[in-house]
């Protein structure tokens, strides 16, 4: 199956395996949005991929489903969404 010409959310591309799959897809021929918690460590990565018009970086936050008046009857307490805010 070709990822070429596609776009792909990695969670967690900021480092690690995250980054070397990130890398790969890019390589690959994929457009990528690499997600985590660390604006530092995002733009670097993004650098690091080597093609800032391939990969975009963005920032998440984990909100607690309150929080966004999720219509779930009863939530449990530990019950997390994420909200991604997309940088240059």
């Amino acid at each position: 199956m070709s990822i070429s010409n596609q776009k792909i959310l990695i969670v967690g591309g900021g480092s690690g395996m995250g980054l070397a799959l990130a890398r790969r897809c890019v390589e690959a021929g994929a457009s990528v949005i690499i997600a985590g918690r660390g604006e530092n460590r995002l733009r670097q990565a993004r650098e690091a991929l080597g093609n800032p018009d391939e990969a975009l970086a963005a920032m998440a936050e984990r909100l607690p489903v309150g929080r966004i008046g999720n219509p779930m009857t009863s939530p449990t307490p530990s019950t997390r969404l994420l909200q991604f805010r997309l940088f240059p």
